[in-house]
């Protein structure tokens, strides 16, 4: 439940996809050894919503299938040699394509990815095209009090990635949609954000006296540059 006084702006529930902005570097680390795959329509007056493998379907098409990674976020003060809190949790949202070049891949390399950070960086905003670095341990199981706060977060929020990617909705209320709105556009406009109730500022924790400094030398890159499609194409195509 959330409290507020009168007068106060009410803040959404959830948890905020991450996109990454054209000429910037963001530091994340996987936090979770589990992924949710997910399949989703959309339609201009519902937005994104979970497939219920019926008349969605049958009148809209194939679902979208994505694999939702969540991910926290460091501050960067200085990249790529100093980065730690504030954080902030987000969520990634991959094709089967992009999860397979970049997650599992680096899953395999490293023997497991959520033992590390790493760097993002975005070639293309609207397509979301972005190149995964790897970097060093993660920053955030190296100190006691951050990992205790960032699990105290984790258990906090993970149960929101569902309501925070899509809505869910029964076959009565998409019918209605579908009938008044017949024409509607089935793919998202503009590649714009999922239309949910509830999306949010991310979460951010107490900074930490002094951010982390990396070793000497340049962060390993260890993929090439992957799209990251997003909820605005239907499965993979071969």
């Amino acid at each position: 439940m959330q409290k507020i006084k009168i007068g106060d702006k009410i803040k959404p529930i959830g948890i905020a996809r991450y996109r990454g902005t054209r000429g910037g570097r963001d530091v994340v680390s996987i936090i979770s050894n589990e992924a949710r795959v997910v399949t989703m329509h959309y339609y201009p007056s519902l937005g994104y919503f979970y497939c219920n493998k019926s008349i969605c379907c049958k009148e809209i098409g194939l679902p979208m299938v994505r694999i939702i990674v969540p991910v926290l976020t460091y501050t960067v003060k200085e990249y790529p040699r100093k980065y730690g809190a504030p954080v902030s949790l987000y969520y990634l949202s991959l094709s089967q394509s992009a999860y397979e070049k970049s997650i599992v891949e680096i899953d395999q390399i490293v023997e497991g990815i959520t033992k590390i950070d790493l760097s993002i960086s975005c070639e293309d905003e609207k397509y979301q095209s972005l190149i995964f670095n790897q970097l060093g341990e993660a920053f955030w199981k190296k100190d006691k009090e951050l990992a205790q706060t960032v699990t105290e977060l984790w258990t906090q929020y993970q149960n929101m990635i569902q309501m925070s990617v899509a809505r869910t909705l029964d076959d009565s209320r998409i019918l209605k949609a579908l009938q008044q709105n017949p024409k509607g556009q089935t793919t998202p406009p503009n590649y714009s954000s999922p239309s949910v109730p509830a999306q949010i500022v991310p979460k951010q924790l107490q900074a930490l006296p002094e951010p982390l400094s990396l070793d000497q030398g340049e962060e390993k890159g260890i993929l090439d540059s992957m799209d990251v499609e997003d909820f605005s194409s239907l499965l993979d195509n071969p």
